[in-house]
């Protein structure tokens, strides 16, 4: 699809300034990750006003799976680059009336991205029990999570002796 950068009316939208308060006793929605591709990407004008609508008029609760596959389809498929959707997100958390599912570990996942992860890896590796080890054959991120503060400990698991 090309190189598309998220708009800056997209990025707005959700921008605390730019959505307005919610009402009081409106109940939770979950959403998909179509619906907050549309309101990030803005590339089909109906969704994203019904998007935005819906963002300004409900409490939203956003699923940790939701923010995996969108920061998936925002980078394979739209070629964002991944500073822009992790300055999406973090406004996306920003919001008050928004809540993330796990927030603390997308927070995690965003700042070890940023350090060189996969967004993907990274969220795995904030699901590590507090205290506990992460198993993994994947030589990049066995490289890379040294680096990452507050990162559990990676191993790659032993061969069989002989082998």
């Amino acid at each position: 699809m090309g190189d598309i950068e998220l708009p800056e009316e997209a990025a707005r939208a959700v921008d605390a300034e730019v959505v307005p308060a919610r009402l009081a006793e409106a109940v939770t929605v979950a959403v998909d990750t179509n619906l907050l591709v549309r309101l990030l990407v803005a590339d089909d004008p109906d969704q994203t006003e019904r998007a935005r609508r819906l963002f300004a008029t409900s409490r939203i609760f956003v699923p940790i799976t939701v923010l995996l596959e969108c920061w998936w389809v925002l980078e394979a498929v739209y070629r964002v680059p991944p500073g822009r959707i992790a300055e999406a997100f973090r406004r996306l958390l920003g919001l008050a009336d928004v809540t993330v599912e796990q927030e603390r570990r997308v927070v995690f996942a965003i700042e070890a991205e940023a350090a060189g992860l996969d967004f993907a890896d990274a969220l795995h590796l904030a699901a590590t029990p507090e205290g506990g080890s992460f198993a993994t054959f994947d030589r990049t991120l066995l490289r890379r999570t040294p680096r990452i503060a507050d990162a559990p400990h990676v191993f790659e698991p032993a061969a069989r002796e002989g082998r």
